[in-house]
C-alpha cells in the first residue's frame, strides 16, 4: 500500500494523485507523508523534502519560487503545514518541520526572502535536578494577511496575529496574541499598534488615499 501521496485537487474540487508537479521538486522517504496542492498555484524551484509522518498541506493561488524548501529531516512525531490561500514567498524562505509542532500559516501572506521558520529546537533544554524539558514545541501559528520582511527568524509556539508585520531582521520567539501591529527587533517586540499594510507600491496608496 502505498502511503507517501502527491495530491492535486483541481478547481472543481476533484482530487488527482500524481507523480509530480512542474516546478517542485520533492522528495518522500519514510511513510505516511501527503503533499495536497491546490490549484491554481505558480511554484519555480520549489523543494519539498519529508521523511515520514508529514502533512502540507498548500492552498490555491500560492506563488512561490527562487529556491523555497520545506523540509523535515528527521521523522520523530507526526506533524503538519498548513499554507493559507493566495501565499506569495520571495527567495530562499525556509520551513523548518524538524522535529515536532504544527505550523498553521493564514491566508494572503506576503513573505520577502531569506525567511526561516522552524517549529522545534531540535534538541532538549532541561532542569538539572528535575529533568524537566523546558522547550517542547507546539505549534507555530501565522494569522491571516502577515506580511514578513527579509531576514526574518520565528521559532517554536510563536503566535503572530491578522494584519500584522513583521520587521526586517527580526527573531519572533513569543506569543503575540494582538491583531493589527507591527512587531520588529531580537528578540522581536511588538513596535506599533493600530496599524494595517495594502499590497503594491507605497507611492500609489499615497496617490490613492489623496484623491
Amino acid at each position: 500500500m502505498k502511503t507517501n501521496k502527491l495530491i492535486i485537487v483541481k478547481k472543481d474540487g476533484e482530487k488527482i494523485e500524481v507523480e509530480a508537479v512542474e516546478g517542485l521538486n520533492l522528495t518522500l522517504t519514510g511513510e505516511n507523508n501527503v503533499v495536497t496542492i491546490y490549484e491554481p498555484f505558480k511554484f519555480n524551484n520549489v523543494n519539498i523534502r519529508l521523511t515520514g509522518d508529514a502533512e502540507v498541506v498548500i492552498d490555491s493561488g500560492s506563488c512561490i519560487v527562487h529556491g523555497f524548501r520545506i523540509i523535515k529531516t528527521r521523522n520523530i512525531k507526526k506533524n503538519k503545514l498548513v499554507i493559507g490561500k493566495d501565499f506569495h514567498c520571495g527567495a530562499n524562505c525556509v520551513i523548518d518541520m524538524t522535529d515536532a509542532g504544527d505550523i498553521i500559516i493564514g491566508d494572503d501572506a506576503k513573505w520577502s526572502w531569506n525567511i526561516y521558520v522552524k517549529s522545534d529546537d531540535t534538541h532538549p533544554i532541561f532542569e538539572i535536578d528535575t529533568k524537566k524539558c523546558v522547550n517542547a514545541s507546539t505549534e507555530i501559528s501565522i494569522g491571516n494577511h502577515v506580511w514578513i520582511g527579509m531576514n526574518v527568524v520565528i521559532l517554536k509556539n510563536s503566535i503572530i496575529k491578522d494584519n500584522s508585520i513583521i520587521g526586517a531582521c527580526s527573531v519572533v520567539a513569543s506569543k503575540f496574541e494582538e491583531e493589527n501591529v507591527i512587531v520588529a527587533g531580537n528578540p522581536a517586540k511588538i513596535r506599533k499598534r493600530n496599524i494595517n499594510w495594502a499590497h503594491g507600491s507605497v507611492e500609489d496608496y499615497i496617490k490613492n488615499v489623496n484623491k
